[in-house]
């Protein structure tokens, strides 16, 4: 799977990269999503951001359109995504516990 990483810190790449394994093709970007960075998804399955990046339903509907199934939050909260508008589009949301 392919994995777009938004907002990644310098601190937590190696450890990111680490947990990965191998397993999925990550690429990492300082960038926090927005209406602006959504189209920098293009191509990836999944998208991993902070608590900082916008998921409005703006946001969520162009992720969907770029082929995005699934976002992941490197946070405990999730105030920054609009959770129903997700499951709604079809897009599967997890955060940190």
């Amino acid at each position: 799977m392919k994995l777009r990483v938004y907002s990644a810190k310098d601190f937590e790449i190696p450890f990111l990269k680490k947990a990965n394994t191998a397993c999925h093709e990550v690429k990492f970007i300082p960038d926090a999503l927005d209406t602006n960075t959504a189209i920098k998804a293009v191509g990836f399955e999944a998208v991993s951001i902070f608590s900082g990046d916008d998921a409005c339903l703006v946001v969520l509907k162009k992720l969907r359109d770029l082929g995005v199934k699934y976002i992941t939050l490197r946070s405990t909260g999730y105030n920054n995504i609009h959770v129903r508008a997700a499951k709604r589009l079809g897009l599967k949301v997890a955060n940190a516990p």
